[in-house]
């Protein structure tokens, strides 16, 4: 079973979120896309154009680099890191369209199934990327939502807690879109 933290972000909160993920330890984003077979790297997780891109990004360790894969998807013609196996957290992004935000996560999974088997990843692995879930869990602050007399709970950036502060209602379009109203 994988571990994860979800939550609403606002852009005005990606810098921040960034900056939380890069303080971690020597960490490397990897797009979602590769386009010639080569493991490649980008810079930032602040999205410029989620089509392009993808919504997610692989955070990985300096040291983990080297184990990565790619499968190639030849109808589309690009290549995507095997993520299975490898030891990765993913970060999916956050979307955001005026009054909508779509609900973004850190996740990974502990183990995988080799040859009929569980398989558990490297335990340093799996503490870093706990540790990295444990640290957003302390920066980013619960929010109470009201949906018609069902309440829960989800973790929001400092200008999405604003944001719905601000529109005061919001309603749920799906499991994890907010839209105000």
């Amino acid at each position: 079973m994988g571990r994860q933290i979800n939550f609403y972000l606002h852009p005005d909160d990606y810098q921040e979120f960034e900056d939380l993920l890069k303080a971690t330890v020597d960490i490397i984003f990897l797009p979602y896309y590769h386009y010639d077979g080569k493991v490649r790297t980008v810079d930032t997780t602040i999205p410029f154009d989620f089509r392009k891109e993808g919504t997610r990004i692989y955070l990985v360790r300096q040291q983990d680099l080297k184990q990565m894969e790619l499968n190639h998807i030849e109808k589309f013609g690009y290549w995507l890191i095997a993520d299975n196996h490898l030891p990765v957290l993913h970060y999916d992004r956050c979307g955001f369209d005026n009054d909508k935000i779509i609900r973004g996560r850190l996740y990974f999974q502990p183990s995988f199934v080799k040859d009929m088997q569980w398989v558990n990843k490297s335990e340093d692995f799996v503490s870093w990327a706990d540790n990295v879930i444990k640290i957003t869990r302390r920066k980013l602050k619960k929010y109470k939502f009201d949906f018609g007399g069902w309440g829960f709970s989800e973790y929001v950036g400092k200008h999405a807690k604003e944001w719905l502060d601000k529109t005061k209602q919001e309603k749920q379009i799906d499991d994890s879109t907010l839209v105000t109203t």
